[in-house]
């Protein structure tokens, strides 16, 4: 998955009352009116935050003639922490998406800048400080 991909995600959980709709669609398949009852949020905040998780399709809907009815796609939660914990554990070496960072990284030695800000001076002299 790319860091893109990750970053849409974690930016659409990280709104409290998305959480609270993962939390209780998760639990069990709701309408909207009873995700009304249960949660006190109001019939537009729940659509326009149902809409940002179908958006990343975390939320399903079912319809059943005039009633929609709201589930957790918790297969696609589970992959997503699957796919994090991956992400998390691979070294950045094998990423493309980290070419640039990498070679930073092994140019912080020769880095003038993180020399100097490594640098300490102690009663008069200028230590090196190594890490």
């Amino acid at each position: 998955m790319k860091i893109r991909n990750y970053t849409n995600i974690l930016k659409i959980l990280s709104e409290p009352s998305r959480l609270k709709l993962i939390k209780i669609l998760g639990h069990r398949e709701l309408c909207v009116c009873e995700i009304e009852e249960v949660t006190g949020l109001k019939q537009p905040t729940i659509s326009q935050q149902i809409k940002r998780l179908k958006e990343v399709d975390l939320v399903k809907e079912r319809n059943e003639g005039k009633w929609s009815y709201y589930s957790l796609n918790k297969k696609l939660l589970k992959d997503l922490l699957t796919s994090l914990d991956v992400f998390i554990d691979t070294n950045p070496e094998e990423l493309e998406e980290f070419k640039t960072e990498i070679e930073r990284l092994y140019g912080l030695s020769e880095n003038i800048r993180i020399r100097k800000c490594k640098d300490k001076e102690v009663d008069g002299w200028v230590v090196r400080v190594e890490s």
